[in-house]
C-alpha cells in the first residue's frame, strides 16, 4: 500500500558534462509535494483486415516521464531549483553588509547552456522501492504571492525526465527547510531604466505578484534500446513578472507614454533574519517594457490594475533578467 502522506520528491543535480548519468543517492528532499509519472507514445498501424476492429498491432516508440511539484517557495531550496531553471551557480558570495557567503546570484547572458539536469526520485519509499528518472529538467517555474489570499508565497514547477525506473531506495539526506515566506512581507520596486538603478523606487499597495520563466527545452530521441531521449535542445526563453496593484496614475502613465518607458522591476520575498540585518529572500528582477494588462477589483472595493514586464535585454546588464537568493547555505 502506497500512502500519500509518506511520499517524497527528491533529486540530485547531474554534472553539466554528464547529463543523463544517474546520480545516487539524492542530495535534496524537497519540502513541497510533487509527482512523477511514466509517459509513452505508441504507434498503432491503421490496417485493412476485413473487420471492424481498430487495433491489431502496436509498439511503443518513445518512453519518458513528466514531473511536477508545488508548495511554499523556500529560499534554502531555491539554489537547487534555480540551477535547473536559470543557470549553474555552485557557491554563494558575501553580500554587502555580510560577513559570510550568503548570496546566490544568477545572471545569464544567454550565450551558453549552463542549465543543470537532475536525477529525480519519487514515491512512498516504505516498501523499499522508489521511482527514479535521470536527465530530468525544468521547463517552467512560477513563483507567486497574493496578499488578498491566505496562502504563503507559492511556487510550482514542471518538467520531464527519462523513462522511469523502479529501484531500491537509496539513503536519503536530511531535509533542508527555510522560513515560510509571507506575501505581505514582499517588496516590489519599479524604476525607469536610465533614471535610477534597480531597487530604488518602491511600489506601494501591490496586491499580488507572479513571475514565470519558460525554458523552451526539447528532448531529442536518438537511437537507443530504452526508447527514451538522450539529449536535449534549447530554444529561446523569457521571464515575465505580473503584478496587480491599486490604481496609480504615475505608474499607469508609464504604460502609455511614448516613447515607451523601459523599466526594471524587482520582486523580493523576504523571510527570517539569518545574520545581523540580513534576511532570507528570493529576488526576481525583470527588465523590459511596462505593459497594462487590464483592470482589476482589489479587495471587492478598489479599482486595481494588472501590469506586466517581459524580459528584454538591457544593454548595460547584457540580459533581461536576474535572480538572487540569500540564505545560510554554502553549498547546494
Amino acid at each position: 500500500m502506497a500512502e500519500i502522506a509518506f511520499e517524497i520528491l527528491a533529486g540530485a543535480l547531474e554534472g553539466l558534462a554528464t547529463r543523463g548519468t544517474i546520480v545516487t543517492p539524492p542530495t535534496m528532499v524537497f519540502p513541497f509535494s510533487g509527482t512523477m509519472q511514466p509517459m509513452e507514445e505508441e504507434f498503432i498501424p491503421d490496417e485493412s483486415r476485413g473487420t471492424y476492429h481498430a487495433e491489431y498491432r502496436g509498439e511503443v516508440v518513445r518512453r519518458f516521464s513528466e514531473w511536477e511539484g508545488e508548495g511554499g517557495a523556500d529560499a534554502r531550496v531555491a539554489p537547487f531549483v534555480f540551477a535547473m531553471w536559470a543557470k549553474s551557480v555552485t557557491a554563494p558570495v558575501t553580500p554587502s553588509g555580510g560577513t559570510t557567503a550568503r548570496l546566490w546570484e544568477y545572471i545569464d547572458l544567454g550565450t551558453s547552456d549552463t542549465l543543470r539536469t537532475a536525477t529525480m526520485y519519487f514515491k512512498d519509499p516504505t516498501d523499499g522501492k522508489i521511482f527514479r528518472a535521470p536527465f530530468s529538467y525544468i521547463n517552467e517555474l512560477t513563483i507567486s504571492a497574493d496578499s488578498g489570499g491566505t496562502d504563503g508565497v507559492m511556487w510550482s514547477v514542471s518538467g520531464s525526465g527519462q523513462a522511469l525506473g523502479l529501484v531500491t531506495v537509496p539513503a536519503m539526506p536530511a531535509q533542508v527547510i527555510g522560513s515560510v515566506l509571507v506575501p505581505a512581507r514582499k517588496k516590489v520596486f519599479l524604476d525607469v531604466v536610465g533614471v535610477t538603478t534597480i531597487g530604488v523606487t518602491p511600489l506601494n499597495e501591490v496586491v499580488s505578484t507572479e513571475t514565470t520563466m519558460a525554458n523552451n527545452i526539447s528532448p531529442k530521441f536518438f537511437d537507443n534500446d530504452d526508447l527514451t531521449y538522450t539529449k536535449i535542445g534549447r530554444g529561446k526563453r523569457f521571464m515575465k513578472s505580473t503584478f496587480v496593484m491599486e490604481y496609480n496614475e504615475t505608474v499607469y502613465n508609464l504604460t502609455q507614454n511614448r516613447p515607451y518607458a523601459q523599466v526594471a522591476s524587482r520582486i523580493r520575498y523576504e523571510g527570517d533574519i539569518i545574520e545581523a540585518a540580513l534576511k532570507e529572500y528570493i529576488e526576481l528582477d525583470v527588465y523590459g517594457r511596462l505593459k497594462f494588462e487590464g483592470w482589476e477589483t482589489n479587495f471587492d472595493t478598489n479599482r486595481g490594475m494588472k501590469l506586466s514586464v517581459t524580459s528584454r535585454v538591457n544593454a548595460a546588464l547584457g540580459t533581461g533578467w536576474r535572480l538572487a537568493v540569500q540564505n545560510n547555505r554554502t553549498a547546494i
